[in-house]
Parts: structure tokens; C-alpha cells; sequence
């Protein structure tokens, strides 16, 4: 068996990329105001990037978190089984998104205080979207179930 943990990190950064390309995609769009990217800047340096270099750093941050995810879920999946891996992938990516989104109201993070509905609902199928797509990679290319 190939190495979980290099794979999973791998393949959640592969979901992380597109995940971010989907939510840049809907920020340039006007679907929603806050990306993914604004978001990690804002836990690490308390407000939205400032320049590129601040946005680039925040981007990789938060793909590097997405790894960290896939790494996680490589070691869940088969405890949780792999029948309809895509939905529990989705729940997964959900849990997360809620996760964040609970912890920073509580903690009534500044900038996070008020999140747009719109927002809301575009990063939420951004994170299903993530999670799903984490499921078929890992099941696919670590467990090599079809």
C-alpha cells in the first residue's frame, strides 16, 4: 500500500486547488464576498490581504490546510467505511465549513462577524464540492476501490 499519509496530503491539496479555483471563480462573479483565501488572512494576520504577497501566503496557508484535511480524511475513510464515499466525503468537507463558521462567531472574530447568506451558501458548496471530490481521489487512488 502506497503512503497514506504522503497521499493524503497530496490529494487534499489537489481538492484544496480546486476548491479555491471554484471559490475565486464565484468571488469574481460577485456570488459571494469573502474567499477562502480572506478568510485564512484574517486568522493569521487579523485582517483581509492587504497585496498580492499577503493574498499569495494566505492561498498557500490555507491549500496547505486543505492537505492537512486530506490527511485526516485518508485515515477516516476506511474506518468509516467506502459505500458512498462522495457523501461522506461531503459531510466531511461540511463539518469543516461548519466548524470554522461556529468558531468564529463564538469567538466573534472582527471581519467574520457578519457573513452574507450568499456567501455563506457559496462557501458551503465549496466545501461539499471539496469533500466529495477528496472521497473519489482518495478511494480511487490510495484504496484503489472502484
Amino acid at each position: 500500500m502506497k503512503d497514506k499519509f504522503y497521499n493524503g496530503l497530496l490529494y487534499g491539496v489537489s481538492a484544496g486547488v480546486i476548491l479555491n479555483i471554484f471559490n475565486l471563480v464565484s468571488y469574481y462573479f460577485d456570488v459571494i464576498s469573502l474567499r477562502y483565501l480572506d478568510w485564512m488572512a484574517i486568522l493569521l494576520y487579523g485582517t483581509k490581504p492587504y497585496n498580492a504577497l499577503d493574498g499569495g501566503f494566505a492561498l498557500l496557508m490555507q491549500i496547505g490546510l486543505c492537505g492537512i484535511l486530506g490527511v485526516l480524511f485518508v485515515y477516516i475513510l476506511p474506518v468509516i467505511g467506502f459505500e458512498h464515499h462522495s457523501i461522506k466525503g461531503m459531510v466531511f468537507g461540511l463539518s469543516v465549513f461548519q466548524t470554522t463558521y461556529i468558531v468564529t462567531t463564538l469567538f466573534r472574530v472582527p471581519e467574520l462577524v457578519y457573513i452574507p447568506p450568499y456567501t455563506a451558501m457559496g462557501n458551503s458548496l465549496g466545501s461539499a464540492l471539496f469533500g466529495a471530490i477528496l472521497a473519489v481521489l482518495i478511494k480511487k487512488r490510495v484504496y484503489k476501490k472502484v
